[in-house]
């Protein structure tokens, strides 16, 4: 079974690909793949690229832009886990915003200020910092009290402080 995708754009062969060439899709077109009947990204994405997880993330999504955003996550989430390793990162998506807690370890010195100000106990200190992703509610109260600026938080990309917001 080939693991190529032909469509009138042009030939697909991976995730990248996809979300391009549905960009570049008039409706008509993205329909005649998706519809009522049948999603044909869902079936080459489970059969050709073996990605069950994301084929069932799509099998059931039927409108040009949802079925972008979910494939976009999906990819970037995919990037997430090849990161440093000296970086943590907590993102929650929502329909409409994206929020991000990034911490550059690098510039923290362990001054534990984010753990006193942390109401959640997310933030916690065992030599280096630490932060319980399950915890961390991305309120970002601790991104005001960094003296040395190694937490920001991104709202849709763009760097936010929600105190004085």
């Amino acid at each position: 079974m080939s693991s190529h995708f032909i469509t009138k754009t042009g030939e697909i062969t991976d995730i990248p690909s996809l979300i391009k060439a549905i960009k570049s899709m008039d409706d008509a077109e993205f329909h005649g793949y998706v519809n009522e009947n049948k999603n044909d990204f869902y079936n080459w994405i489970l059969d050709s690229l073996k990605q069950e997880r994301l084929a069932r993330r799509i099998r059931n999504l039927k409108l040009k832009q949802t079925m972008l955003k979910e494939l976009e996550a999906w990819f970037e989430g995919s990037l997430e886990r090849h990161r440093k390793p000296n970086e943590i990162r907590i993102k929650q998506r929502f329909y409409t915003d994206s929020v991000e807690l990034y911490i550059d370890l690098e510039r923290c010195f362990d001054c534990e200020l984010c753990q006193l100000v942390c109401e959640k106990e997310a933030a916690q200190h065992e030599g280096s910092l630490a932060v319980d992703k399950e915890k961390c509610c991305l309120c970002g109260l601790c991104v005001p009290f960094c003296p040395s600026g190694a937490i920001r938080l991104l709202v849709n990309g763009e760097e936010k402080n929600l105190l004085l917001e």
